[in-house]
């Protein structure tokens, strides 16, 4: 995932590198066989993004959650598991919200960049609008 995210999105590649100095993600790499195999399946249907692959493909691998916004890869993801927990990215935000690791104000321009920089608009003015 990260040449995908290296080639097509600059601004995000940074934040990503932030994201893995800080712990908020871990690098992962998928080297058995099988996530071979399923991630190799998932690329040659060309119907969903190297990032979708990759996040499918370790979330039914490992029988752990995986965050998908794109609803096609979503699907695909319910084909190869029909258990597998899906959040999306406002349950990431909410969560770092939880955690301190970003306030609603940074989540909240976040989600601006999302629908004028992306076209992703969220159904919500705000994400303190989801918190209890």
């Amino acid at each position: 995932m990260t040449e995908e995210v290296d080639i097509s999105f600059a601004v995000e590649h940074g934040r990503y590198l932030q994201a893995l100095d800080t712990g908020c993600v871990t690098e992962v790499a998928l080297l058995t066989s099988d996530e071979l195999s399923l991630y190799a399946k998932l690329v040659a249907r060309r119907r969903i993004g190297l990032g979708e692959c990759s996040a499918i493909d370790y979330a039914v691998s490992q029988r752990c959650g995986a965050a998908i916004d794109d609803r096609r890869a979503t699907k695909q993801a319910r084909r190869e598991s029909s258990d597998l927990t899906i959040g999306r990215r406002q349950d990431l935000m909410v969560s770092m919200i939880s955690e301190g690791r970003v306030t609603v104000d940074q989540a909240d321009e976040r989600n601006r960049e999302w629908a004028s920089d992306h076209h992703f608009k969220l159904t919500f003015d705000s994400f303190a609008d989801l918190l209890g």
